[in-house]
């Protein structure tokens, strides 16, 4: 499943460029305004090797309408650490970024579902 596939690919680039912090990720990411925009999933993509310069923007916009959750067209924090999310205490420890964060990121359980759930169009 291509879901799945995507959530790892994310994943390794969060343990091996932000030391499995997904909070620290996320702000790289981000905008100024606290979300991630088209661009920066398309960023996240190219770093986590999904796609190349032509496909990248029919992943990032598969990413960005599967995870908008209120349709403002960006990616918010708790968006974002949905798809990660092993339990809601991981969750809750790993803070809103800018706030309190900790470095401890969600961790996922062992074969729990994707819910990436995208693929290009």
């Amino acid at each position: 499943m291509a879901s799945e596939w995507l959530r790892e690919k994310v994943s390794t680039l969060v343990d091996a460029e932000f030391r499995g912090d997904y909070a620290v990720a996320f702000r790289h990411y981000a905008d100024r305004d606290g979300k991630v925009s088209k661009d920066g999933v398309k960023a996240l993509l190219r770093d986590a090797r999904v796609g190349n310069s032509v496909t990248r923007w029919a992943w990032a916009g598969a990413v960005i309408a599967k995870l908008d959750v209120d349709r403002d067209g960006r990616i918010s924090w708790p968006e974002f650490v949905a798809v990660f999310e092993a339990d809601r205490t991981a969750v809750a420890q790993a803070g809103e970024p800018g706030v309190a964060s900790s470095t401890a990121p969600p961790r996922r359980a062992p074969g729990q579902a994707a819910r990436f759930g995208v693929t290009p169009t």
